[in-house]
């Protein structure tokens, strides 16, 4: 299934799917599907694998999730795709960074608001927190 969607081949991932193909699967970097479409930029496909039980919140062989992968990007539609459903905008990964960090640090600044808009926070806020 990767490979299909590396290629954003969208028939070739729905008959995966059919097939049995397992939506949560993880390659050696711990990379699921629904990271491979997103770190491609393929809304269409991500979408696909959410709707048959892809984990918007799965995470990789760091900690990161989609999420993660979405606002390092710069791919608003992905993240909102993602928060629509049950992407967490606070999750942190192994380094503690959060995706709104991340979009503060690579200047998406309206990936940043957007994030913020559904209660984002950074690693420290979360901290001061006491979460």
């Amino acid at each position: 299934m990767f490979e299909h969607i590396k290629n954003g081949d969208i028939e070739g991932v729905k008959k995966a799917i059919e097939a049995g193909a397992n939506v949560n699967t993880k390659d050696e970097f711990g990379s699921t599907p629904l990271d491979s479409a997103v770190y491609d930029g393929h809304k269409e496909i991500a979408e696909i694998l959410i709707a048959n039980g892809a984990n918007p919140n799965a995470k990789d062989e760091d900690g990161a999730t989609p999420l993660h992968l979405a606002a390092d990007r710069g791919q608003r539609d992905i993240v909102e795709l993602l928060i629509s459903k049950g992407g967490d905008v606070n999750a942190r990964d192994d380094d503690e960074t959060t995706p709104l960090y991340i979009t503060i640090e690579e200047g998406h600044t309206e990936i940043t608001a957007l994030l913020r808009e559904h209660g984002a926070k950074t690693s420290e806020e979360l901290k001061a927190l006491g979460l």
